[in-house]
């Protein structure tokens, strides 16, 4: 990272943003070029190893991207309201945000509750019931996190 004054040091840092995000980017190889998705996920700590897991449909360019090559890259952020000046190199907008890489694969039908139910606590506490039929309809993948950074700025800092 260029900018090391603006780079996030712990992993404490980087899960305070994972936990504000609701979205995060997922990006699989497609025959050369990246194939983009934006998804929704949960995501899990085990000391300094952090697992991300994300659902979707059963069939398709995802499972088919996954199952093929599960190298994955990712990426989610927080940002505020952009400040825009007269001067535009003077503008800026307040982010922190947090990319990596990992290796992804496709939940075997005994892990997939247990995944699905880490997806749903990112979201919400209330409590909340599973349905097994969508559960069996549903494809869940898991991806080990490889590499992650995290990167903000912040007014008045790392300009």
């Amino acid at each position: 990272m260029r900018r090391t004054q603006n780079e996030m040091k712990s992993i404490e840092e980087i899960c305070a943003v994972l936990d504000q995000c609701k979205v995060c980017r997922l990006a699989m190889n497609h025959d050369g070029y990246p194939y983009l998705v934006p998804m929704n996920f949960g995501y899990e700590r085990e000391g300094n190893k952090i697992y991300l897991y994300f659902h979707g449909a059963n069939a398709g360019t995802k499972k088919e991207l996954i199952e093929k090559d599960g190298r994955v890259a990712f990426e989610m952020d927080v940002h505020e309201e952009a400040r825009i000046s007269s001067v535009a190199c003077n503008s800026y907008m307040d982010y922190e945000s947090v990319c990596g890489t990992g290796n992804a694969a496709i939940a075997d039908a005994t892990q997939k509750r247990t995944y699905l139910e880490k997806i749903m606590r990112h979201y919400t506490d209330i409590p909340f019931e599973m349905l097994e039929k969508a559960i069996e309809k549903t494809m869940v993948i898991r991806v080990e996190v490889v590499t992650i950074t995290g990167k903000f700025h912040r007014t008045g800092k790392g300009e």
